[in-house]
């Protein structure tokens, strides 16, 4: 936990380790952004039917609060988060997942705020939550107040249909040959690494200065062609050497490909390892802390 560990090899090239690992008792579903310093987990143990929230310090992965005695424990999901405030939302029966209820939580120590189990969360109108009634023929939506849950009135046209992360913008991969930062030659090293490998679907990669994180799922040679399973691992590589400076397996057995493998918030790559163990990379300064050339 804490600082850096960097290793040396014999020929001097740098490497990294991560900052922190936070392991959780399930499976880890949704990793966000919280605040500057806090991120938002859900924890979902299949076996049980449970379901936790987890909130840690970024710089260190130390957890803040983990709770788990929201709406039924199971069939309840993040909406989004909105000045300090987690917005979860229940469904309207377990055989047809339609959102259905609003419960606040006190971002800082997870005290449950309030619940409205009677609207469907629409967004905001920039200062309050707007909610529709379950169920409603009527077009009106309405204005709730953020730290009661009090209806305040009818409201008009959503300022927001999105919750976006605070502070500076959360930033997911590209497809490789899609990335505007690798050049020809790291282009053609890569291609020549993966050469021979059984490799499905697209590489991802992100690009930050003189770093770059690839993704790559691989197919099981021991798993059916009717029902392949893969090996997903992430590589992060030094532009300038094409040394690799780190390298994980993510997942040794998985039945599908997994859509946004990391992201990257401020100077951290952040990934899941198994399922259930979230990782903190550093990555380097921000790309826009940099003067443009």
């Amino acid at each position: 936990m804490g600082g850096v560990v960097r290793l040396f090899d014999l020929f001097g090239k740098e490497k990294i380790d991560p900052l922190w690992e936070y392991t959780a008792a399930g499976r880890i579903w949704h990793v966000r952004v919280a605040s500057e310093t806090l991120l938002l987990g859900e924890n979902r143990d299949p076996e049980t039917k449970r379901v936790e929230f987890f909130c840690l310090d970024q710089r260190d992965g130390s957890e803040v609060w983990r709770k788990g005695e929201f709406g039924d424990g199971w069939w309840i999901g993040i909406e989004g988060i909105f000045n300090g405030t987690l917005l979860l939302h229940g469904f309207s029966s377990p055989d047809l997942p339609v959102h259905r209820g609003i419960i606040a939580v006190d971002m800082a120590d997870g005290t449950k705020l309030w619940e409205r189990p009677d609207l469907v969360i629409q967004g905001t109108d920039g200062t309050n939550v707007v909610g529709h009634p379950f169920a409603s023929s009527a077009e009106e939506n309405l204005a709730i107040s953020l730290s009661s849950g009090e209806t305040l009135g009818v409201t008009g046209q959503l300022a927001s249909e999105d919750f976006a992360a605070p502070g500076d913008d959360v930033e997911f991969p590209d497809v490789l040959e899609e990335s505007s930062g690798v050049g020809a030659a790291l282009r053609a090293r890569i291609t020549s690494f993966i050469e021979g490998r059984e490799v499905a679907g697209p590489l991802m990669s992100y690009v930050r200065r003189d770093r770059i994180a690839l993704s790559m799922h691989e197919r099981r040679p021991d798993s059916e062609e009717t029902e392949p399973h893969f090996r997903h691992s992430l590589r992060v590589l030094d532009m300038e050497s094409g040394h690799t400076i780190f390298k994980q397996v993510l997942d040794e057995d998985i039945p599908r490909l997994v859509p946004d493998p990391f992201f990257v918030y401020h100077d951290n790559l952040y990934c899941i390892r198994e399922r259930r163990t979230l990782m903190a990379v550093p990555f380097g300064v921000s790309r826009d802390r940099f003067p443009a050339p």
